[in-house]
């Protein structure tokens, strides 16, 4: 159990999640690409595929997809197949998703250690609640039997009747 930890605490996770979201992308494109390869207007790719990409780097995604739009109206957009359009648009939402999640991610958040441990190295001043009481001495104030053998307890009770 103890190396379980010591390799989970090991892992250098930002790398992790970096392959991981790098993977998914990648695999969501050429599984696109390759329906692309079989269907020309690339429906599949483009309208099952595209979406799980720009999902994956929301909100950029839709600031990629604003500033596409914009080169469309202008004429500056260049659309020589819909294989090229679909790989076009794959690569321009994942390199801004890229440059949200793990540089401007980073620059924001850093090395805070607040930011993911939710503040919680920061003592909080807890008074122990027996600090307020004041000190028994045991011996002077509280006699456990009294001459007759009686508990405390049996006192209470004798004096009620």
């Amino acid at each position: 159990m103890v190396d379980l930890v010591t390799t989970i605490r090991s892992i250098r996770w930002l790398s992790a999640v970096k392959i991981c979201w790098l993977s998914a992308n990648l695999i969501l494109w050429l599984l696109g690409l390759g329906s692309c390869f079989s269907d020309n207007d690339c429906w599949l790719a483009m309208n099952v595929f595209l979406p799980f990409i720009y999902l994956l780097s929301l909100p950029c995604s839709v600031l990629f997809l604003v500033a596409n739009e914009f080169f469309n109206a202008a004429d500056y957009a260049v659309s020589v197949s819909p294989l090229a359009d679909y790989t076009f648009l794959a690569f321009g939402s994942i390199t801004f998703g890229y440059i949200q999640w793990f540089v401007l991610g980073r620059l924001l958040f850093g090395r805070r250690r607040g930011f993911t441990s939710i503040f919680m190295e920061q003592g909080e001043s807890v008074v122990h609640p027996l600090q307020n009481f004041p000190e028994v001495n045991l011996g002077k104030e509280f006699v456990l039997f009294d001459s007759d053998g009686q508990t405390p307890l049996e006192r209470i009770f004798a004096a009620k009747d």
